[in-house]
């Protein structure tokens, strides 16, 4: 079995592309793709879960630490942000994982705000699927600023609403206008326009 390519450049942010090449470095006498992804007698489904469980990559032990810790001092904003810089340093195996065990400390203020954006009443129990949404949306928006999304690290969950229509403009909500008042307003200015 040949593999063609410059494997130069092949960092953990290639994907799949790191991961096959990592098997290819250790791995002697491969007869197929699935040959690769096998060990133990199973067959793993990727690359990189065949490297996991080969032992080639460490766990997110650290990782995980760092959020919780990070959480118990930290509003949930930091800690997206801190979520997101872990996801680029591309060295995290399974950051679906990540979010998974620790979602409800990564989103502990996303109630708030979602009450303060005028999406419930203050006194209505907000959706524990709405809390999580909300905060895979705010992460993915993060990464898309920077030229990244959930896409690149599969199997991230992806947001399933679409929050960005949801959010109301906060320079707009802060402005107060008497629709009556304004109404008399512009007749009574009307009035006075020129022809042109």
């Amino acid at each position: 079995m040949t593999c063609q390519g410059d494997w130069e450049d092949v960092s953990p942010s290639k994907g799949e592309q790191f991961f096959l090449y990592l098997l290819l470095t250790i791995f002697e006498g491969a007869k197929s793709w699935e040959h690769l992804r096998t060990w133990n007698g199973q067959v793993f489904a990727t690359f990189k879960e065949a490297c996991m469980a080969r032992g080639l990559l460490e766990d997110d032990h650290e990782w995980r630490i760092c959020l919780e810790e990070a959480i118990a001092m930290q509003p949930g904003v930091a800690c997206h942000q801190l979520f997101v810089v872990i996801l680029l340093t591309d060295e995290v195996a399974e950051p679906y994982l990540l979010w998974n065990q620790l979602k409800a400390g990564l989103c502990n203020d996303v109630r708030y705000k979602l009450h303060h954006m005028n999406h419930y009443q203050v006194d209505q129990e907000i959706p524990e699927d709405d809390v999580y949404d909300y905060g895979l949306w705010d992460l993915n928006r993060m990464l898309v600023g920077i030229g990244r999304s959930f896409a690149d690290f599969p199997p991230m969950p992806l947001p399933q609403q679409q929050w960005s229509h949801r959010i109301l403009n906060p320079l707009l909500q802060a402005e107060q206008y008497d629709i009556d008042e304004m109404t008399t307003l512009v007749e009574e200015q009307r009035a006075i326009f020129n022809p042109e």
